[in-house]
């Protein structure tokens, strides 16, 4: 970050802030709050080397963190950018389902791993618009892309409609 920052400002004279990980969720919130008619829910945002998660009932946050660890940096952990085996998913099932409780609420997720989501269950379903702004599916089409994404190798991922060759390399 910082020397990312350095660098743009000394190639182009913009300066950069980096925003912390509950400025991140806090941003999140806006934008889905004032956008979705949603009372109460989860808002996920899954980056590359962090996860936001909002917790908001009545509108109102009742609880916001950031994990450090994201898309990118759990494929690096358990090195997953080729097919995952079976052992390896048992320890990532574990490591993710370990941190994250159940719950019943609506999971609204924003960024760039959500967007991808979207698109991917719109060229399944057909769906007739590119439209993925307030993008409903359910908890089993989730389920059914991350069964064939789990089962198939980074070549075969790379040629999925609505997958983008730059996320094709990351399973989750």
């Amino acid at each position: 970050g910082p020397e990312l920052t350095r660098l743009v400002e000394a190639e182009t004279g913009i300066t950069l802030h980096i925003i912390t990980g509950n400025t991140e969720a806090y941003i999140s919130y806006l934008g889905v709050i004032n956008t979705l008619p949603v009372k109460d829910g989860i808002i996920f945002d899954l980056g590359g080397g962090s996860t936001e998660l909002i917790l908001f009932k009545n509108r109102q946050i009742v609880e916001s963190v950031s994990l450090p660890f994201g898309a990118v940096n759990t494929t690096d952990m358990f090195n997953t950018r080729g097919t995952m085996s079976p052992n390896v998913y048992s320890d990532m099932s574990f490591f993710l389902l370990s941190r994250l409780s159940q719950n019943r609420l609506p999971l609204i997720g924003v960024g760039g791993t959500a967007r991808t989501l979207g698109k991917m269950q719109q060229k399944r379903s057909k769906y007739p618009s590119s439209k993925i702004h307030n993008y409903k599916f359910s908890a089993q089409a989730f389920h059914d892309i991350f069964s064939q994404l789990r089962s198939t190798t980074l070549e075969q991922r790379r040629k999925i409609a609505g997958l983008s060759s730059e996320r094709a390399d990351i399973i989750l």
